[in-house]
């Protein structure tokens, strides 16, 4: 365990693994730049099937449910050292992966897909303001019937059924 490391030692350092983990939990983050620094060095890199490391496709790391934790590593350690043809493969595949989809171009694009779907619900953001502050003046705010078809109403403009 080397400690904090600078970004060129971490280089180093991954250029001469053969296998990595990111064995995390709880998990606090959104997503893990460590891991997708080990994915781009080429490395396989086992994780816990949790969180978002979930997210990240079957083939690219190699997933440990919880529920088995040591006995999950172990296997997927044993399967890496003995197979070197898969390390490779996963190694090439995670690169291919962050290169592909965690790019500054695929995060721009994902930032612009984003504020598009924002500023579409905006009217209907509004519409649904003013909705409920007309139900408050009115008294109906507390009514059940009255919020379940308020509400059935926003599931359908919201697209969420």
């Amino acid at each position: 365990m080397t400690g904090r490391v600078t970004d060129g030692l971490l280089q180093e350092i991954l250029s001469r693994a053969e296998i990595s983990a990111a064995l995390r939990d709880p998990v606090l983050e959104g997503q893990s730049a460590s891991v997708l620094t080990q994915l781009l060095s080429g490395t396989p890199v086992i994780v816990y099937d949790h969180a978002h490391y979930a997210e990240l496709p079957d083939d690219v790391v190699l997933k440990v449910p919880l529920e088995s934790k040591v006995a999950g590593v172990r296997a997927a350690l044993h399967r890496m050292v003995a197979d070197d043809i898969e390390r490779a493969r996963r190694g090439a595949r995670g690169r291919d992966y962050v290169l592909n989809s965690r790019s500054g171009a695929a995060y721009a694009t994902a930032l612009l897909a984003a504020g598009d779907r924002a500023l579409s619900a905006l009217p209907r953001a509004h519409m649904t303001a003013d909705l409920g502050e007309r139900l408050r003046r009115l008294g109906l705010h507390r009514e059940p019937a009255v919020l379940e078809a308020a509400a059935d109403i926003a599931f359908d403009l919201f697209d969420l059924a």
